[in-house]
């Protein structure tokens, strides 16, 4: 079976992760797979956020009232540049790539669509100052990348009922 396949298959998300350090190079690479995705009409309406010093990790989870990043010390945030019909699905495509990237490295990760909790306008002021930026910007979605310790969760059983090939 072909490697990217496999990595497709073999992708689930883990909600625990471990103190233990993703290599900067690798890193690098799973975000960059996030900025290589495609978007409609070329647009590139996205922009990305890497979240790997523990202070501002730290300080990004206290914006929450819980930690929904079970644990992972390192987040990639994508934002919103400017809108655009397609916005959802450059997402989707976007995280998608990360995800695979994230298993092909052998490294755990989950899609939290909880970081756009941080939109409100008490928040976006804070993100402004957290991540300095220029102006405010809506979070669209963010990813946890880690080790985990816990073992690989069961593939659930696909709907299938109406899938067919003709």
């Amino acid at each position: 079976m072909n490697d990217t396949i496999r990595h497709i298959l073999a992708r689930r998300s883990y909600r625990q992760f471990n103190e233990n350090v993703v290599l900067e190079d690798d890193f690098e690479i799973i975000l960059k797979c996030g900025i290589y995705a495609p978007t409609g009409r070329n647009k590139q309406n996205l922009f990305f956020i890497g979240l790997k010093d523990k202070e501002v990790v730290k300080k990004y989870k206290e914006l929450f009232d819980k930690d929904i990043y079970y644990g992972a010390r390192y987040i990639i945030v994508i934002l919103k540049r400017f809108d655009d019909p397609l916005t959802e699905l450059n997402v989707g495509a976007a995280m998608e790539n990360m995800l695979i990237a994230s298993e092909a490295l052998g490294y755990q990760a989950c899609w939290i669509h909880h970081s756009i909790d941080l939109n409100e306008p008490s928040k976006k002021a804070k993100i402004k100052e957290l991540f300095s930026l220029d102006k405010e910007y809506e979070i669209l979605d963010s990813i946890a990348i880690g080790h985990s310790d816990n073992k690989t969760p069961a593939s659930l059983v696909r709907n299938t009922l109406h899938d067919k090939i003709i």
